[in-house]
């Protein structure tokens, strides 16, 4: 399934499929940027895939995200000092 065409990291994932165990890395900027959809999850009722994105191993990013629902099902970012936001 692809959900919608992702548009940030100037789309260097560009439309790709959102299947569990899909796992995806790019260069930028000398770093390491890691896309990765681990398993489902389950927010709000409704059933969806769980993104993470890690910049250099470290959690930057997680949101679950459902192809039913026109908007994220949940959604944390992590700021540089390590402490994660809703």
């Amino acid at each position: 399934m692809t959900l919608f065409k992702l548009g940030m990291l100037d789309g260097s994932f560009g439309a790709m499929p959102w299947e569990v165990g899909s796992k995806w890395k790019v260069e930028n900027k000398g770093k390491t940027i890691t896309l990765e959809i681990p398993k489902t999850c389950k927010y709000a009722g409704h059933e969806g895939r769980l993104m993470r994105m890690s910049t250099d191993g470290k959690l930057t990013f997680e949101s679950c995200v459902s192809k039913d629902v026109s908007v994220p099902l949940y959604v944390k970012t992590v700021s540089r000092r390590g402490k994660g936001m809703s």
